[in-house]
């Protein structure tokens, strides 16, 4: 758990640095990220070296762009959107729809949803290891406030 969420935290930091250079689509900027993605990837092959793990093949298109909506936007991306996608041939069409997500509102709404979630634990009702139990308290306004359950505020 604690490698999964430092390796989350290191692609985190790097996407946040990354993530103003791709917003202004400045052709220096572009090759300062890529640089910066290739050290990434050494880092992630020499992790997968150690581990023993093959890495799997470049993924397809339509691939990249499920993938892509379902990680930066939180959904499956709609038919339109993907049709324009693959029927595009300009081969910077990974890099312009990153960059046109990362732009959106729905981006920064997905990720503030999983850091919510990762700050406070899980809101289900279920108490397995992977969500720790929460209490929640209502308002007038319907809004709920999370909360940690501890063993001080349990009744017994």
């Amino acid at each position: 758990m604690a490698r999964q969420l430092g390796s989350v935290l290191f692609l985190s930091v790097a996407l946040v640095i990354t993530a103003p250079a791709l917003s202004r689509g400045q052709e220096a900027d572009k090759e300062r990220v890529l640089a910066f993605s290739r050290k990434i990837d050494q880092y992630i092959a020499a992790q997968q070296k150690g581990a023993g793990v093959m890495a799997a093949p470049r993924a397809d298109d339509s691939t990249f762009f499920r993938r892509l909506n379902l990680d930066l936007v939180g959904r499956i991306p709609t038919l339109t959107d993907h049709r324009d996608f693959l029927d595009n041939p300009d081969p910077d069409k990974r890099w312009e729809w990153v960059d046109r997500f990362l732009a959106a509102d729905t981006y920064s709404r997905h990720f503030a949803s999983i850091w919510r979630t990762q700050i406070l634990g899980s809101t289900s009702s279920s108490n397995s290891p992977a969500s720790p139990p929460v209490s929640s308290c209502g308002s007038r306004t319907g809004s709920r406030v999370m909360r940690p359950i501890t063993v001080w505020s349990m009744s017994f």
